[in-house]
């Protein structure tokens, strides 16, 4: 039993330990990185949870998962997924919150970051998979090339 009550409390750890370089590098992002697409709300929101849990003890860190969705997710803009600086926040976050394996919410079930970041998935997947389909046929066109002019060379020495 005590062996799981450590390991409890280790995982707890990491999950504020966690939260804490997820917030850093979405904060370092929102500071250095804002434009007309910001909102000044989002920074101050950011200061404000900044603020909060410099003070709070580790172990109370976590608790703020939720809290950090919900900011993100009113302050997309429309067209997030055409602003890297956005995306990089989303994805920063659901990263770390994503079970790939069940794919679901890991810890916050947050219904509209959580499509948000399942659809810009999708699509990135749908748009690798089509380059990687171009490249692909590209590489069978090249060889096909090296194969006749290999055949060329071949006739014109006999």
């Amino acid at each position: 039993m005590e062996f799981n009550s450590q390991t409890e409390q280790l995982n707890s750890q990491m999950e504020n330990i966690c939260f804490i370089e997820i917030f850093s590098k979405i904060y370092v992002i929102s500071k250095t990185h804002i434009n007309e697409n910001w909102k000044k709300t989002f920074q101050e929101k950011l200061d404000a949870i900044w603020n909060t849990i410099k003070n709070e003890p580790l172990e109370q860190i976590g608790n703020y998962w939720e809290l950090l969705g919900d900011i993100i997710n009113d302050n997309l803009s429309e067209k997030w997924y055409e602003n890297d600086c956005e995306q990089s926040i989303l994805l920063y976050y659901m990263d770390y919150n994503y079970d790939f394996v069940n794919q679901k919410p890991r810890l916050v079930n947050n219904k509209h970051i959580t499509e948000k970041y399942e659809s810009f998935i999708n699509y990135k997947s749908e748009e690798y998979e089509y380059l990687y389909e171009e490249e692909t046929e590209e590489e069978r066109r090249e060889e096909r090339r090296e194969i006749e002019i290999e055949r060329a060379r071949c006739r014109s020495n006999s």
